[in-house]
């Protein structure tokens, strides 16, 4: 009877990897006592650098122009094609992060979120890309600036 054999595969190792967090507060609790959250800060590391974002922050007025400035950091400063970590985002921060991105506005309105969902129906991975404006000079080259990707830590601790 054959047998299967392991073929030897290349060990590398990836650099495009950063962390991503979201802190928030309870604004509001309903009559069936949900309690209503909203951002006031949110960071991300990679390698040696980090960023920090906090409500009253110029142009972070609110939870979502916060969300948006720090996702259009990441895409502009050279991180777009990374793989990002965030702690329990499957059932907490991709909720924050998926409403501020759709959001449509003037300034922000050239993302794509697309979903995996689990069994559970927790998101096991967003995948984002932000499009460059169509007036911009190497829109005509790549219309885009790449795709994040994020992943629930959560999802690694047995």
């Amino acid at each position: 009877m054959p047998t299967l054999e392991e073929l030897p595969h290349e060990q590398g190792f990836d650099n495009k990897i950063g962390v991503i967090d979201l802190e928030t507060y309870t604004i509001d609790i309903d009559k069936n006592n949900y309690y209503k959250q909203s951002v006031y800060a949110g960071g991300l590391r990679v390698g040696d650098i980090s960023t920090k974002y906090y409500i009253g922050d110029e142009g972070c007025e609110n939870s979502v122009s916060l969300i948006k400035k720090m996702f259009d950091y990441i895409f502009k400063d050279g991180f777009s094609n990374y793989t990002f970590y965030a702690h329990n985002t499957g059932k907490f921060d991709s909720h924050f992060i998926v409403n501020s991105l759709l959001i449509k506005d003037n300034e922000y309105e050239n993302y794509d979120v697309k979903l995996i969902v689990g069994d559970s129906n927790d998101i096991i991975e967003l995948a984002i890309k932000r499009k460059k404006e169509k007036g911009s000079v190497l829109y005509k080259d790549k219309n885009n600036y790449g795709t994040i990707r994020i992943h629930d830590s959560y999802k690694f601790i047995p």
